[in-house]
């Protein structure tokens, strides 16, 4: 029994190790639009620069709106909204949300979907925060 304990923890130990192995520290990894899963965003171009728009692409529902889009130095804010009291189907389709031309830097990047439906439990939908780095030409 003792050996089988000893057994389960070398082999938890290694497994660690590989996994740590692969993991990549990317702030931003390109994602072909096409590609993109439900209430998946990406950034296009694959590698924005300063010398050209860059957009914020997302997949999600048709009945997600636009809400606000808010630029504050190095922070975007995208809000979408939906009410899920009308009960539309989703039909899931790409969104694409320009910027601009941005100056180089780091951006951080946040991208929530509010339920505005007064009877929900918690408005916030969805939230997620993604780096965009802006190089220059």
């Amino acid at each position: 029994m003792q050996n089988q304990k000893s057994l389960l923890k070398i082999i938890f130990f290694f497994g660690l190790v590989i996994m740590s192995g692969c993991k990549k520290d990317e702030p931003f990894t390109y994602k072909d639009p096409s590609q993109l899963e439900e209430n998946e965003f990406t950034f296009i171009p694959s590698e924005p620069n300063s010398q050209v728009e860059t957009a914020l692409v997302f997949y999600g529902c048709s009945y997600f709106v636009m809400s606000s889009f808010v630029a504050t130095n190095d922070k975007i804010e995208v809000v979408k909204e939906f009410n899920s009291e009308d009960g539309w189907p989703c039909n899931l389709k790409n969104d694409t949300i320009s910027f601009g031309q941005l100056p180089k830097g780091t951006y951080h990047v946040t991208l929530k979907i509010i339920d505005t439906n007064p009877s929900a439990s918690n408005s916030l939908f969805y939230s997620k925060d993604k780096t965009l780095i802006v190089t220059s030409n």
